[in-house]
């Protein structure tokens, strides 16, 4: 469930108060930094190997590079550039660039993607930076670290601000999260599309936080089939879970139609559909 470039360009007037022209970058993978701390490995690597098949020479390396989607990002303090979405797309180039350069840093240089900045948020300091990251839904935090942040055991600046900060300061240093593979195919899998543009930013991680305790994923696992029909299960399934993604769509009027829509379309496939139809009023109850 990751969000097109179109949407993207139509969040440039909602990401600042200031006008701004979404421009390209084209960058090495040294200079982008991750607004999450995890990614599914697996999904990583069904990338690679998708995307980057019998990719072993720099030559058909770079080819591949330049039909690269090109990727949202935000300029943050200093003229950092911070990734807001595709940190898998990404990831997997990056690991294709490392397996063709090995350990020569002038090839990695070379191995450069383009980036779209939405938003230049370059003269702010670190916590003015956090608030609009936050704000705009642009970062994640686990569970745990939000409740750090609110009980004010971090400061909101160390989120982000680099060097030193909390979330990963490179695509290398994400760490894996089994049910980041897991829901991302299982959305994948489904016969009837539920598309992201319609949901709010990491509507998969939120989901994954929402079944995590009811469903365990072992790395090598994430991909089975039994455990997708599980997780298919658990989240369209489970009237809880459903009422949970249903208010994780957008809440303008028209993408809060389609995404109902498409829910519906999956629901029909597991079991009677809800009716009457699901209200947004439902969302705070």
């Amino acid at each position: 469930m990751k969000l097109s470039k179109n949407v993207f360009l139509a969040l440039v007037f909602s990401l600042s108060s200031q006008s701004f022209s979404a421009q390209i970058v084209k960058v090495p993978f040294s200079e982008i930094h991750p607004t999450q701390p995890t990614v599914g490995y697996a999904t990583i690597e069904k990338i690679r190997q998708k995307k980057f098949k019998n990719v072993v020479d720099e030559e058909t390396l770079q080819k591949k590079l330049q039909k690269q989607k090109i990727m949202p990002a935000v300029k943050g303090p200093g003229g950092i550039l911070f990734l807001t979405d595709g940190h898998h797309r990404t990831s997997a180039a990056y690991r294709a660039s490392v397996l063709v350069c090995g350990q020569s840093e002038e090839c990695m240089q070379r191995a450069q993607v383009y980036l779209e900045i939405v938003a230049d948020q370059s003269g702010s300091t670190w916590s003015e930076f956090a608030d609009f990251m936050l704000k705009n839904n642009n970062v994640y935090l686990s569970p745990m670290l939000r409740k750090q942040m609110e009980s004010g055991e971090i400061s909101r600046e160390m989120i982000l601000k680099k060097p030193g900060g909390i979330l990963p300061d490179s695509l290398a240093n994400l760490k894996d999260e089994p049910i980041r593979s897991a829901m991302s195919e299982m959305f994948d899998s489904l016969s009837s599309k539920v598309d992201g543009d319609h949901f709010v930013n990491y509507t998969e991680f939120y989901l994954g936080e929402k079944v995590a305790s009811q469903i365990e994923i072992k790395a090598g696992h994430e991909l089975e089939s039994e455990v997708l029909d599980q997780l298919k299960k658990l989240v369209f399934n489970n009237p809880e879970t459903l009422h949970y993604l249903r208010c994780l769509a957008r809440q303008d009027d028209a993408n809060w139609a389609i995404a109902q829509e498409q829910i519906d379309q999956v629901v029909g496939e597991v079991r009677t559909p809800d009716h009457p139809p699901f209200r947004k009023e439902e969302c705070s109850q």
